[in-house]
């Protein structure tokens, strides 16, 4: 760092000498360095000279002008001591300072891609190569399809619905096993909805295979309103695996646990408007419809829970008061379509 600093100051900064000082005052050369030549120094030793003593009235001071000394160029700096010099700023350069910078928050992360932060820049470039080669070879009739919609790629179920089946890797808790990956949930959407990102934080990642709070699996929305899947762990109802819904409580009972999930905040039971059990398929559901105004999720709330090996599951359909006056039916048909299993669903 201060071999370059040191080179630069071979010149004395002075290109004339400046005002002379009051008499018998040294005269300094600038940062009194031995590196540096001042022209007014040389006829004397060292960097510094002394003006001579002012004459008595007796004797007057001779009238005579200054006469600027010539420029002298500095002696140049020894290789030795700039090599000497330049070993302090190559170590201090190399050296990686621990940055005082407030660490980033997380980002949200898209569920639809399995990222993987270790990936090449080569990978990252064949990928996008790929990915370029094969929507060259796509019709441009498929190009106006917005892929993102559930109708560009999940399979047709029923009621002008599409299901969504989970397949092994869609999410952390079913690539840990927590939720069965051979046979997971399932559940319709609207053709136009989309898939929306989950943030690491709530999705669970950090913990499996063993969660001791709820996370969420994925979300989705569209025009007719938002549906969200809620995972936890059943320890927290029971400590039996595998305990059927019906065997923890009544529905009026589970939904002070499961109620604010369906709000976003709290439950106010006098905006429980319906609460009611049924059996499908072998399995106990409880179906929930929330009004509250004072959640942080849409006003309409249709829930449905069940349990599942050593986990619970909150289907979640929520809607504003607009949505809801126009989509009610179509949102009940969403939430009446959930199942805590995907064998067979479109046989």
């Amino acid at each position: 760092f201060f071999g370059p600093f040191l080179l630069l100051q071979t010149q004395c900064p002075w290109t004339t000498p400046p005002t002379p000082p009051a008499s018998g005052s040294p005269w300094p050369c600038r940062w009194q360095l031995p590196l540096c030549s001042c022209p007014a120094t040389q006829a004397a030793k060292g960097n510094t000279m002394r003006m001579p003593a002012v004459h008595s009235a007796a004797q007057p001071e001779p009238e005579m002008d200054f006469v600027p000394q010539p420029e002298v160029q500095a002696a140049p700096t020894p290789m030795w001591m700039a090599a000497l010099l330049a070993v302090p700023a190559a170590i201090f350069g190399a050296l990686k300072w621990p940055s005082k910078a407030k660490p980033q928050a997380l980002l949200p992360v898209d569920v639809t891609l399995d990222y993987t932060p270790a990936a090449s820049r080569r990978q990252m470039l064949a990928t996008g190569a790929a990915l370029l080669s094969g929507a060259a070879a796509i019709p441009q009739a498929a190009l106006a399809v917005d892929s993102k919609t559930v109708g560009a790629y999940m399979p047709a179920f029923k009621d002008g619905l599409y299901l969504f089946l989970p397949n092994k890797t869609e999410t952390p808790s079913i690539r840990a096993s927590t939720i069965d990956p051979l046979n997971p949930y399932s559940f319709a959407l609207p053709e136009s909805w989309k898939r929306e990102p989950v943030a690491n934080a709530i999705s669970g990642n950090y913990c499996q295979p063993k969660c001791g709070e709820p996370w969420t699996e994925v979300i989705f929305s569209g025009p007719e309103g938002k549906c969200l899947l809620i995972a936890g762990p059943l320890d927290k109802l029971t400590p039996k695996p595998d305990t059927p819904i019906d065997k923890i409580g009544t529905p009026d009972k589970v939904i002070t646990s499961v109620g604010p999930y369906i709000t976003g905040t709290y439950i106010d039971e006098d905006t429980v408007m319906e609460a009611e059990s049924k059996t499908l398929d072998g399995s106990v559901y409880f179906d929930y419809y929330v009004d509250a105004d004072y959640g942080t999720l849409p006003e309409h709330g249709l829930a449905r829970t069940t349990t599942k090996g050593e986990v619970i599951l909150i289907f979640v359909v929520s809607a504003t008061p607009k949505q809801w006056a126009a989509h009610e039916e179509t949102l009940r048909k969403v939430r009446d379509s959930f199942r805590s299993t995907s064998a067979g669903r479109l046989a």
